[in-house]
């Protein structure tokens, strides 16, 4: 797993379409390496917002909708998406305090109103 601060992103300076062309070249890497190694998969890239990060990683199951998420999820195989979230993010610099508040949580409520954006794409065996 590749774990990306959105602090470190906004930081830089880093432009969505310099960070789409980034997560490109993560995604070659992922199946460069799931070549050598044999793996088949999915490599997948998600905003974590509760972390404040970006993060890339690669799971063995046959589908993207098998991921590892209990919310809805949008599943977008180029990564321009994802990195707008990522620009857009209030979360860049932390939970802003405007929003820690007390809240009867119910995980099936929110699970039914969030959706989270994933850029996802296969790591498979050349044939």
């Amino acid at each position: 797993m590749l774990v990306l601060p959105l602090s470190d992103i906004s930081s830089q300076g880093i432009e969505p379409h310099e960070l789409a062309e980034f997560l490109m070249s993560v995604y070659r890497e992922f199946l460069g390496k799931s070549e050598q190694a044999g793996f088949v998969g999915w490599f997948y890239a998600w905003l974590d917002e509760m972390s404040g990060t970006l993060r890339c990683g690669a799971c063995r199951v046959a589908s993207p909708s098998e991921l590892p998420f209990s919310c809805a999820l949008k599943l977008v195989d180029i990564p321009g998406p994802l990195a707008r979230e990522v620009a857009d993010s209030n979360y860049r610099s932390g939970i802003p305090a405007d929003e820690f508040q007390d809240t009867d949580f119910n995980v099936d409520d929110d699970e039914k109103s969030f959706t989270l954006t994933v850029f996802v794409r296969p790591l498979m065996r050349p044939a």
